[in-house]
């Protein structure tokens, strides 16, 4: 007699040459049961995560690399309009943040005012 390799559930039939329970069933009874439309799904679901991680990651880096050339892009034109050249050391080279965040206000500050007047030279 051959051995019943569904784990002795009663649906091995060796003259059917397999499992005799119901398609519907074995999927939640049979632990031999190959479920392909189940790790299809999982294979879909894996390969979904690895496409929006890989977006995700290259949105990352355009995002940075965009801030970084504001950034810089905005530190050019505050050097480049003060009329103060010891704001923008203090705003470069100061010792403490508060020192640095006060004259980076004071530099936009100052170039908000430009931009107001360089718009309209009579109500600036």
């Amino acid at each position: 007699m051959e051995k019943d390799p569904c784990l002795n559930c009663d649906c091995w039939d060796p003259d059917a040459e397999g499992c005799t329970m119901p398609e519907t069933d074995r999927s939640f009874a049979c632990p031999l049961y190959d479920n392909t439309l189940q790790a299809a799904v999982q294979r879909v679901s894996d390969a979904i995560k690895e496409l929006a991680d890989a977006i995700l990651n290259a949105f990352r880096e355009v995002a940075k690399k965009v801030f970084d050339c504001l950034k810089d892009f905005m530190n050019s034109i505050m050097h480049n309009c003060t009329d103060h050249p010891r704001w923008w050391h203090y705003y470069k080279h100061a010792k403490k943040w508060r020192t640095r965040k006060k004259y980076k206000h004071l530099l936009q500050r100052e170039l908000i005012q430009k931009i107001r007047k360089a718009v309209d030279p009579n109500g600036g």
